[in-house]
């Protein structure tokens, strides 16, 4: 196989990672969802993601808890992301579960799209920039990885080159 058909079938896996939580963002349609799964404990009863600190509940906020599947003994009470010009947020509360409960669960994306159109355009930007969510709460979660979904002409663009290159390998060989 050569180098370009490699790296062909290396860029076409959609999930980067089963070993943590991936935000994936298409900036095309406006929307975001998540996949992947991590481990951890949660901190006093909920666990969160940030990029600049706490962010306050008073900038847009999405619901997204049907973004998660929990598994240790409990299902999502409640999940968000807060979106503000300083950062973002995202915090998971396990159902039933009261602070100060520390509780070992496993956290996967479900999927679920969920759009952020609505947002101003300094916020969309905010977001779209993104490129990691280092763990503010809880223990042994890995940080949110960030993956931007390339627009479909960047597709093209690769497809492109792919066959460009396998043409060249092809007319190479018959040369000989």
């Amino acid at each position: 196989m050569t180098v370009a058909a490699g790296m062909c079938v290396m860029w076409s896996i959609s999930d980067i990672s089963n070993a943590a939580l991936v935000l994936n963002i298409d900036s095309v349609n406006e929307e975001f969802y998540f996949t992947g799964s991590d481990t951890g404990t949660t901190d006093a009863g909920w666990f969160s993601w940030s990029s600049a600190g706490w962010v306050s509940g008073s900038e847009p906020s999405v619901n997204i808890s049907t973004a998660f599947a929990l598994s240790g003994g409990n299902d999502v009470g409640y999940a968000d992301i807060v979106f503000a010009n300083s950062g973002l947020e995202i915090s998971i509360s396990p159902l039933g579960v009261i602070a100060p409960t520390a509780l070992a669960v496993t956290g996967a994306g479900s999927g679920t799209k969920f759009s952020y159109a609505s947002l101003d355009a300094s916020l969309k930007n905010m977001f779209e920039s993104q490129s990691s969510l280092p763990l503010e709460d809880g223990t042994g979660f890995s940080a949110i990885s960030v993956q931007a979904i390339p627009e479909p002409a960047t597709f093209l663009l690769f497809a492109m080159g792919c066959i460009g290159a396998w043409l060249v390998r092809r007319n190479a060989r018959s040369e000989k």
